[in-house]
């Protein structure tokens, strides 16, 4: 299946039962409740996207088959990269992307990190684990193969977005903060 047909057929649906799967008690922590309404934003701590975090050993994403977990690693990558680049480089329209978007927030892990935004390459850490696959050799291949695929897709959604929503900013500029993040 190629990144588009996931991403637009089932990263959603995917990532409702990801949502479904963690205790509402663990889903909204921030530490900047002036930038959204806390009981809205859903915050994943990177923890919950493997099963050996805080030895709670649930398997959130059991879900998924092997291929899906890529897809969902790279569209969840991107979606909380794209959210990222909004605050820290076009702060001044946040609010406003964020009442379009309400995308997730990556956050370190309970008890002392969860109300940090971590950076989205630690979701690869945590899928590589769950994974089974050593993060340095086989599985870095395959996400990059299929990260390399998404861009020119991704870059498409993100210049249409900004065009149809948000047009002050210029999509082009925008995408390119983004690529400036991709660590692979």
């Amino acid at each position: 299946m190629s990144f588009q047909t996931y991403y637009q057929n089932k990263f959603q649906s995917h990532l409702q039962e990801f949502y479904n799967s963690i205790p509402n008690d663990m889903r909204h922590h921030h530490h900047h409740p002036s930038s959204y309404d806390e009981n809205k934003t859903f915050t994943i701590q990177v923890d919950k996207l493997s099963n050996h975090g805080r030895g709670t050993n649930i398997e959130h994403l059991k879900f998924l088959i092997p291929e899906d977990k890529i897809h969902f690693s790279i569209s969840l990558f991107l979606t909380i990269l794209t959210d990222q680049v909004c605050y820290t480089y076009f702060n001044s329209i946040y609010s406003r992307f964020r009442s379009l978007t309400n995308y997730p927030k990556l956050t370190g892990t309970c008890m002392t990190m969860c109300h940090i935004n971590a950076h989205p390459t630690e979701i690869f850490q945590h899928i590589d684990t769950e994974l089974g696959w050593n993060y340095r050799d086989i599985s870095m291949i395959e996400i990059k193969n299929i990260f390399n695929e998404s861009k020119d897709f991704m870059k498409q959604e993100v210049l249409s977005f900004f065009k149809n929503h948000l047009n002050e900013i210029d999509g082009e500029t925008f995408w390119k903060k983004c690529e400036e993040e991709f660590k692979f």
